[in-house]
């Protein structure tokens, strides 16, 4: 496909708000793009019914690159541990959003073990009775449910006013689960049923499965790096993001 052509068709029908899984996936293509020592321009697609997720420009090529993520306890019914961090994640966006509402002292905060809904109030509670000076850092132990919670609060400059990325640390840590290249090229081939559509209007497209390292759900390690079927795919990317990245190359 020709870049200028694509990008009439771009700016013409698809200039809109990013949604926030559309961001991660960019995110994740961008931060691909230089753990491999590439430049590419990336751009949301026009229409992802008939085209793949990303449209990638580099060099003189341009490419369509879908994009999956994964989860090493998935099922059928998708991913449990995935659904819990990200309930644990609204608690904590509605947290710093009541405690923001409140005080104007920005300060990153990390909780560790007991951490749910029935939680926050007192969470929430003790950060509005806790005052330190710039950058100190206070600790806090409070029983929750007769269970501990851990609170470890850094108190940051004004100029990091509302501050929100906020960290539950038990999902960052957890067991790693070894996988197989039969289970990333069964991944390719469901992820290649639109190929042909997608093909019409970009010539090759690759795949990105992307497994988040930081959180729990996606601490994977890729057991080997044999040949797979790609699918039709020009390239598979396995992104153990920020770690490492292993390629397979259509044959």
């Amino acid at each position: 496909m020709n870049i200028h052509n694509f990008n009439i068709l771009y700016d013409s029908g698809c200039k809109m708000t990013k949604s926030i899984q559309k961001q991660d996936e960019i995110f994740y293509a961008e931060s691909l793009s230089k753990d491999i020592g590439q430049n590419w321009i990336i751009k949301s697609s026009p229409d992802e019914q008939n085209w793949p997720d990303l449209i990638v420009m580099a060099d003189d090529e341009t490419f369509g690159l879908e994009v999956r993520y994964y989860f090493k306890d998935e099922n059928s019914t998708g991913s449990p541990l995935k659904k819990k961090e990200s309930q644990r994640q609204k608690l904590l966006k509605e947290l710093s959003n009541r405690y923001y509402e409140k005080r104007h002292n920005p300060i990153h905060l990390k909780i560790s073990g007991q951490f749910s809904s029935q939680s926050i109030d007192q969470i929430f509670d003790t950060l509005l009775k806790v005052n330190g000076k710039e950058w100190e850092v206070i600790e806090k132990e409070i029983i929750i449910e007769n269970a501990r919670a851990q609170l470890v609060i850094r108190f940051l400059p004004d100029s990091f006013q509302n501050y929100k990325r906020w960290i539950y640390r038990d999902d960052n840590i957890g067991w790693v689960r070894r996988i197989s290249d039969v289970e990333i090229e069964n991944l390719a081939k469901l992820k290649s049923k639109k190929l042909d559509k997608y093909k019409q209007n970009v010539k090759k497209v690759s795949l990105l499965i992307v497994a988040n390292r930081i959180k729990s759900s996606g601490r994977v390690q890729v057991e080997n790096t044999m040949k797979i079927n790609t699918y039709g795919f020009n390239k598979v990317y396995f992104y153990i993001y920020p770690l490492d990245a292993v390629i397979y190359e259509c044959h």
